[in-house]
Parts: structure tokens; sequence; C-alpha cells
């Protein structure tokens, strides 16, 4: 492939990206519509989530996704839908009695789930496990990892970083949410997380920041890291982005859409 070729195709790639997100973020709010939901940290994370599984997954030989920010299972839900990975009329029963689309990600009940979770802060082990077991039986597993910055103020998450660093598990790729906002409000007045990236360097980690709704930023730093050392990516992002409503406004946390909302929300769609 000629390095013009290559171009081409990358630039194809990244619009193809941009409107998969879009759609994405699309249907996360018409599904938020009538279903009490984390809304806010959905939205903050499509692009993340768009590059994993529409940009770096694909190339890789052997993958699994850990959602450790497990209440953004509706834009999960759409991905996987989309990849037709479950079948797309089954989005309509999320959350519903009986359905396998539970309110947060369940491995027993949905094709596709690598893990289940909900709990937060627990995630990120079970990403290294699986890649740590992976090695042990001479396999090269590649696991992406999402998750929230609240959740980073859970030690056992920092108990899976260091284990990260110290076997070199360069085949989990870490994506921070980092949208400043959790439950109980702004993150940095509940437990500061800043120097991040600089507390990550300093456990033998490769952390690169990056804007996390620049899907060309994405892409760049979802790129194999350093061989031996894995690589976190600090993706700074907007709580409910693109909807001018929401955007930066914690009330989004959770709640459900009424009808008048979800056609606010999609006619101020950007």
């Amino acid at each position: 492939m000629t390095t013009a070729t290559a171009a081409a195709r990358e630039a194809w790639d990244l619009i193809r990206q941009r409107d998969k997100a879009r759609q994405i973020r699309e249907q996360t709010l018409r599904l938020s519509q009538g279903r009490p939901h984390h809304l806010g940290g959905q939205l903050s994370c499509v692009e993340i989530l768009v590059s994993i599984f529409y940009g770096h997954a694909p190339t890789l030989p052997d993958t699994r996704f850990v959602l450790s920010k497990g209440h953004a299972c509706i834009t999960l839900y759409a991905i996987l839908a989309d990849l037709g990975l479950i079948p797309a009329e089954e989005l309509e029963t999320i959350m519903e009695a009986g359905g396998r689309l539970l309110g947060h990600p369940c491995r027993t009940t949905t094709p596709a789930v690598d893990a289940s979770t909900g709990s937060l802060g627990m995630g990120l082990s079970m990403a290294a496990g699986m890649a740590l077991a992976a090695r042990t039986t001479g396999r090269e597993t590649h696991v992406h990892a999402l998750l929230g910055d609240g959740e980073m103020q859970s030690g056992q998450v920092w108990e899976a970083l260091m284990l990260m660093g110290h076997h070199q598990l360069d085949t989990v790729h870490t994506v921070i949410d980092c949208n400043g906002a959790q439950a109980d409000g702004d993150t940095a007045d509940i437990i500061g997380l800043e120097p991040l990236p600089a507390r990550l360097e300093a456990m033998g980690l490769e952390a690169v920041e990056c804007d996390g709704h620049d899907l060309a930023a994405l892409n760049e730093a979802l790129a194999e890291p350093r061989r031996g050392r894995p690589r976190v990516i600090v993706a700074r992002t907007v709580k409910g982005k693109s909807v001018p409503m929401m955007e930066g406004d914690n009330r989004w946390h959770s709640g459900a859409l009424s009808r008048d909302q979800l056609a606010n929300a999609l006619a101020s769609l950007y």
C-alpha cells in the first residue's frame, strides 16, 4: 500500500468513525427515553468506544473489552447491535424484566460482553487478569478497559495499575474517561486525581493525554504502546457531550429523558 493510499484510507476511516459516533450518540439518546440511566457519562465516552470498536480492536488478532464504568452500557449495547453482535430489535428490551440487556453489562446474559461490571473499581483488575492469564498459556490477548475518573478513587484500580506496571502488561489498553464529574459532584472536589498523568508515569506506565472527543487523537493514542510499558490514556471529555442542555451539567448524571426532552436533545445535537 502506497503512502498516499494509506493516508486516503486513514482519512476515510476517520470520516466513517465520526459518522458512526453521531449515529451511536443519537441511538443512546433514543434508548434513554423513559429509561432512568446515566446519560451524561454515556455521552462523554461515545468517541472512546467508537475508536476502540471501529478503529483499534479490529486490527488486533485476539481482543476482549471490559466496560469498567458499567453504567455506560446503553452506548455499548448500541455499538454491539450496530456490529451485529446482538439483534438490533433487542435494544428495545433494555432493562426490561426477563431481558438479556440489563442495566449494567452481564457476561452470562449478553452476547459479546466479556465481563460483568457495575460495581465501580473492579474492571481494570479483570482486564489485567485476562491479559496475564493469556500470557501464562502462551497467547497474546489484547484487553481494552474503559474506566471513569470517579472510579479512579477506588484503591483496587491502583492495585491493578501497579500489577500492570510490574508485569509489563502492554496488552492491556486502558482509557480513563475524565469528564470531571461523578454522582456527588465534581471529581476534583471529592478526591482530586491530578496530576494524573504524572502519577501513572511514576508507576512504570506510559501515560498519554488527549481530547477524548477527537477521534484522530484517540486513534493515535490507542496505537501500540512501547513494548513492555502498558499505556494508559487520560481522555479529557465533557459530560453530556454534543447536547447543549446537558454539557457539563451534572444533573444529567442519571435520569430518564421525557419525550419532549428527547426531541429537544435530538434537535440540538451537534
